[in-house]
């Protein structure tokens, strides 16, 4: 039970970093990694292992999906060449 509910306090966090980021006009992974660094240097902070498969199955879908409905366009096009050479 402890397992869910530092998750839970983990995903709480990074809901509101994100939203507290979005609203001051910063970039919300630099301050997610920002406060990820913060939290894993807390001396009785939680140490969360997640299953691989759960982050492959349950994470990064919805990660995905959101950013390809925030990609724009016409900078996807503008980068076409890079991206095609990577």
């Amino acid at each position: 039970m402890t397992e869910v509910l530092g998750l839970v306090a983990l995903v709480s966090l990074a809901t509101a970093t994100s939203a507290v980021a979005r609203r001051s006009g910063l970039l919300a992974p630099i301050v997610l990694v920002l406060v990820g660094i913060g939290v894993s240097l807390l001396p009785d902070g939680p140490s969360v292992e997640l299953d691989p498969e759960l982050v492959l199955y349950g994470f990064l879908p919805p990660l995905i999906y959101v950013a390809a409905n925030e990609a724009s366009v016409p900078d996807f096009r503008a980068n076409l060449r890079p991206i095609l050479l990577l």
